[in-house]
Formats: structure tokens, sequence, C-alpha cells
């Protein structure tokens, strides 16, 4: 495509370097977010969730990652930040396996959204039952519920997906299998990126 008539570019897709297959997942956890604690990450939406799950006597949701000091700052009062944030890891492969939720409240970023976060492949690489923010769907993109994702777009609606039997979340899990398939095909680009 020509930039002004000055140069030509070319979009490449984010990579992702895979085998192409999603893994198989035989985690018993339930629910864990494995990116960092930041804003943009909407982490209230976990932590209320976390505050309804916890009334109800379920399983909370986990999160792990490194830990921005302003949003930790904020946040840390919120009752259920230290009891659900368990700090940075090496390797995601030691996280995602554990669990059959992998979530990512990430909401659109100035102009984004619709597109594929690292966070969103690493959980169809391990097989996990991607839950993401229904706001980044709101621009056209690769991400569609019931093919590659399912969605939560508040507190509530996050709690009631986390608390559902493990047995509809591993069901809801296996319908996004040729999806994350096809995503992650996409996204291993190496080749393309090679040539530049």
């Amino acid at each position: 495509n020509k930039i002004k008539g000055r140069c030509s570019a070319k979009l490449l897709t984010m990579p992702y370097v895979t085998d192409g297959s999603p893994k198989t997942n035989l985690g018993d956890k339930r629910s864990v977010v494995a990116t960092r604690f930041a804003f943009p990450k909407n982490p209230k939406i976990v932590l209320d969730a976390n505050a309804i799950l916890r009334e109800e006597a379920k399983d909370t949701i986990e999160w792990y990652g490194a830990r921005d000091g302003r949003t930790a700052m904020v946040l840390s009062s919120h009752k259920e930040f230290l009891s659900t944030y368990f700090g940075e890891y090496r390797s995601i492969s030691s996280i995602l396996p554990n669990y059959i939720l992998a979530i990512d409240m990430s909401g659109k970023i100035r102009g984004e959204g619709g597109g594929v976060q690292y966070s969103f492949v690493e959980a169809m690489e391990y097989g996990n039952l991607l839950i993401v923010n229904e706001e980044w769907l709101e621009v056209d993109g690769e991400m569609n519920v019931g093919y590659n994702c399912y969605v939560a777009q508040d507190p509530k609606s996050l709690a009631k997906v986390c608390s559902s039997p493990k047995e509809l979340l591993r069901e809801m899990k296996e319908t996004l299998m040729v999806g994350y398939k096809e995503t992650l095909a996409k996204h291993n680009c190496r080749e393309e990126w090679s040539n530049l």
C-alpha cells in the first residue's frame, strides 16, 4: 500500500512462534489472569468479580504477572488484591497448563482492538478457555465469540462464567479448538518477518 505516494508498507500479522496446534490442557484449577497488573488490563473488573465469587463461596480468579507500580498502589487497598495477586512468573508454561480458564479483560486501546494480544494466543496455545473483554470485540477483527473466545463485560458476567461447572467450561473450551488452531496458524509467521 502506498502511504502519501512516498513509500509502500505491508501490514504483517503479530508474530508468535508455535507449532500451530493447541496443547491438550488437563489443568483442574479454575481461572487465571496471566498478564501484567496494570490499568489497561482492567484489574478492577477481576478484583470485583473475585469479591462476588468469594461471597458465593466459589473459586476466585488468580492473577500472575508483572505489577505496574501506580496500578498496584491505587488498588492495593482493594480487599481482593492481596489474596488473589500472586506476583510475577518466569514462564507462561508454568502457569496456563494448570487452569481451565484464561482471562484478559483488556479494553480497547486508543483506536486499536479487534486484533490479538499475546496473552490471547498464549491461552490458545495452552488450550485454555479464553475469556476476553466484550469491549475488545467492538472493533471488527479476528477475535470472534464462539470461534476463538468467549466474553465478559463486567464483574458480574465474569463471575458468572468463572463459577460455571467445570464440565461445562471444558465443553465450551472444546468448541473453540478449530478457531484456536486457525488463529495460531495465522500468527505463526516467522518467514514473513524474517524476509524484512
